[in-house]
Order: structure tokens, then C-alpha cells, then sequence
């Protein structure tokens, strides 16, 4: 179903032929650019399932009726698929339903497969599990930083899978573990719904670095005791970069919904835009991750260093780099830790989603960027004095990327975190090796 609307923009009085694609989220932001003063026009689409109704409403723009004179631009809008971008008006093209060009499209580029069908499976869910999970994880993880273990355990056995914790005692590292444990089926139920089938695979990679890195238990439990606060304080930061995008995520839901198609050529972002976010909205995210990001390589690198050189402090140097210590590396500023990164190959890489872009990070951050709402191209300054254009949708999959590389970050944290409970415990030889071998088998 489609809904046609003018708007007539409140400033300059411009009037665009809105053509809404209405789908399966109760609440959809919608951005549509004025092509004749350049203000952004701010909406929500509103479904009513009671009422098997909708509202569309603007903030800056008033609805008007066709009797008071032809729109002079059209776009599409819609919360879950990639639209064709403002256009001038021409009654014939109008009329061609956006609700099949689009569908035909995006089931085009998914070569016979039902990734259409999944995308909105798996985006629905989403949400739905969001609302029921992501609170209390929220909840969960504020009270295990600030150490209210009693209320963490009566907060976990209220869940049916944790109702054993009740008989289990109040001492805190049982607690902790055991909200090590919620946090993975609740963070497990989110992310899977967010990140392509190859998830698994990447949590097993985490899973084995950490248990090679367990070969050498002393060495390790020395490193993650020397960082304790630093390994939570990232862990904690991680998650508040990820809880940005899990609480936008209709904002991005056409970008999420990329990762469903299959080759895209290269000029398929010429004509083909998002109507749900604008990149002033979300472009500090991408500098807050970018920063937060190369903060959790060090530890990542000391247990690659621990693995290849039995020395967490012996950096393992591929490239023609002269910070040949962990300590050097730590007093690098992130700029140059980055090129470090891309100069010698470590397991930290294998935890990046896609390349972190330095010059991205430091035009968002020195204010000095363009963006043209019409065109949705973002051009981005160099400190040289040359300049490089990136529409918003490769800049929003460029953040997407670093969502998910904080969860992986966050995942690889939240392990050495609870090895430090689990090594802490007074263990025999004996059940210490059990541990390590179970862990490197599960």
C-alpha cells in the first residue's frame, strides 16, 4: 500500500509529492529534504493495527490538498526498504507504484533468494525483542557496574532458564557470573537478529583466541589484573556505543536491510537514498565508536603479543613500524595506533567489521564537512586541503560496521572479564585444567 500526500514546507512554502510505502513498523521517522530552501522536513509515520489505520505528521510542513496547485517535487518514503531520491515532478512517473519498483528491485538483487521475506522476519523480531530484552539488559548491566549483586540475582532468577540462581549463595562472584550469563542470551537474542549468519562463526574465533591465550593462564590472569579497571570501563563504554544504534534502529532499518542483497553495482547509490535519518543526526556515533574502538586495542594486542611471543609487552611487528612494545603503543595517539593497524596485521584486525576511516572521523570532529540533504552526498575535508564526496548511505553502512565491531569488542571484553572472576576462584591444578579444557572444546 502507498500513501500519496503533498507537504508544503512551512518556510518557503515549496510543495513535494510524499509517496509513504507503508510497511510493518508502528512508528517510522521520515526525512524529506526542501528543494527550495534546503531545510530538512521532519515526520513521523504512525501506524494504529487497532484501528488498521495510520498518521503521517510533520513538524515543519503543512498537508495540502491537490486543489491548490501541482507539487513542484516527489519522493519516496519507507522505514524498511531504499528509496529513489527527490526528483522533480512529472505526473507520468508519479503514478508507477514505489511499493512494486522497490520490491522488484531489492528482490532483483537477491537473486532468487527469500532474503526479502527474512529481512523483515528478522527486523520485526528485532524490535519486538528489543522492547522485552534490551531494558533489562540495560538494568542489568548498570547494577552489576555499580555492584548490587543481590539485586542483580533477584532481577536473573526472575527468568525462567535462571531460576536455579535461587538456591545458589548471595556471594558476589557466583552473582557476577551468572550476569555474565544472562547478558549472553539477551545480547545473543538482539545481535542475531542484527548481524548476517556469519555471526557464530566470528563469536567461535573470539572463543578460540582467548582459549589459546589460556595456555599461558598465569600470564594471562596477570594482564587482565593489571587492567581490571581498564578492561571494565571499556566493556561498559562498548555497550553504551551499542545501546546508540540498538535504540535508533528505525533510523537504520534500510541500511540493516542492505546486508540481505547481494552485488550492488557501483553506481547504485546515484538514485537510491534513505528517508529515515539525516547524517546530523547520527555522524557524532561514528566518532564516539571510531575513539572507542582503537581504546579496547591494547588489551586485544597484548594476548595477541601473549599468544605469538609468550610476552603480552613484545609486539608482534609485520610492517616497517618502530613501536616494537605494548607500552610505546599505549602512549600512541588513536590516529597512529590506526596506522599501526593497517600496517601490521594482528588478530585486532580480524575484529573490524570494515577499515575505520581516520579522515571521516577527523572532518566530523574539526567540524569541517558539507552535506546536501537533496542529493544525500556528504563531502568530507582534508587537512591537505582536498576534499572527498561519500553519499549518506556508504557513510551509514560505514557506521553499521562499527556497531558491529563494538559488539565484537564487547563480546571479547565481556570474556576476559568473567575469566578474571573465573581464575580468581580458588582452584586445584587439576580443576584449573579442566576449566581450560572445556572452555577450549566448547
Amino acid at each position: 500500500m502507498t500513501v500519496r500526500q503533498i507537504i508544503e514546507c512551512n518556510y518557503c512554502g515549496t510543495k513535494t509529492l510524499t509517496r509513504t510505502i507503508m510497511g510493518f513498523i508502528e512508528n517510522v521517522p521520515l526525512r524529506v529534504p526542501c528543494c527550495g530552501c534546503g531545510v530538512v522536513l521532519r515526520g513521523t509515520l504512525t501506524m494504529i493495527p487497532e484501528d488498521v489505520d495510520y498518521r503521517i505528521k510533520f513538524s515543519n510542513a503543512k498537508l495540502v490538498g491537490s486543489s491548490e496547485g501541482e507539487p513542484e517535487y516527489t519522493i519516496e518514503l519507507s522505514g524498511e526498504l531504499m528509496t529513489k531520491k527527490v526528483e522533480k515532478y512529472e505526473f507520468a512517473t508519479s503514478l508507477i507504484s514505489p511499493v512494486i519498483k522497490n520490491l522488484m528491485f531489492h528482490g532483483a538483487l537477491t537473486k532468487g533468494k527469500n532474503n526479502i521475506e527474512d529481512f523483515k522476519f528478522k527486523f520485526k523480531s528485532l524490535i519486538g525483542d528489543r522492547s522485552k530484552e534490551w531494558q533489562t539488559l540495560k538494568d542489568v548491566e548498570d547494577l552489576w557496574n555499580n555492584r548490587n549483586y543481590k539485586i542483580i540475582k533477584k532481577v536473573i532468577s526472575s527468568f525462567p532458564e535462571f531460576e536455579y540462581l535461587k538456591e545458589i549463595s548471595d556471594d558476589y562472584k557466583n552473582i557476577e557470573l551468572e550476569a555474565f550469563n544472562l547478558k549472553n542470551i539477551s545480547f545473543s537474542t538482539i545481535i542475531t537478529q542484527i548481524t548476517p549468519n556469519d555471526f557464530a562463526e566470528k563469536r567461535n574465533n573470539l572463543e578460540d583466541q582467548i582459549s589459546l591465550s589460556l595456555n599461558n593462564p598465569n600470564k594471562l590472569y596477570s594482564l587482565i589484573i593489571e587492567n581490571k579497571e581498564s578492561c571494565e570501563e571499556l566493556q561498559k563504554k562498548l555497550f553504551s556505543q551499542i545501546g546508540k544504534i540498538v535504540e535508533r534502529f528505525e533510523n537504520l532499518i534500510p541500511i540493516f536491510g542492505l546486508k540481505y542483497l547481494g552485488d550492488m553495482e557501483d553506481n547504485f547509490f546515484d538514485n537510491k537514498g534513505i528517508t529515515t535519518v539525516t547524517f546530523e543526526e547520527i555522524k557524532d556515533i561514528y566518532i564516539d565508536n571510531y575513539e572507542v574502538i582503537l581504546s579496547c586495542s591494547d588489551i586485544v594486542i597484548a594476548i595477541d603479543n601473549l599468544i605469538i611471543n609468550n610476552d603480552f609487552n613484545n609486539m608482534q611487528v609485520t610492517g616497517a613500524s618502530k613501536t616494537k612494545t605494548l607500552s610505546k603503543y599505549r602512549k600512541l595517539s588513536n590516529g597512529h595506533k590506526l596506522n599501526f593497524i593497517n600496517e601490521n596485521e594482528s588478530y585486532f584486525n580480524k575484529l573490524l567489521e570494515s577499515d575505520l576511516d581516520k579522515e571521516i572521523r577527523n572532518s566530523i570532529g574539526h567540524n569541517s564537512y558539507s552535506f546536501d540533504s537533496v542529493s544525500q552526498n556528504i563531502t568530507f575535508k582534508k587537512n591537505n586541503g582536498s576534499s572527498k564526496k561519500m553519499s549518506l548511505v556508504l557513510f551509514l553502512m560505514k557506521l553499521w560496521d562499527s556497531f558491529i565491531t563494538c559488539y565484537n569488542l564487547w563480546y571479547f571484553y565481556k570474556e576476559l572479564n568473567k575469566l578474571r572472576i573465573i581464575l580468581s576462584l580458588p582452584l586445584s591444578t587439576k580443576e584449573l585444567n579442566r576449566f581450560i579444557r572445556d572452555y577450549s572444546i566448547r
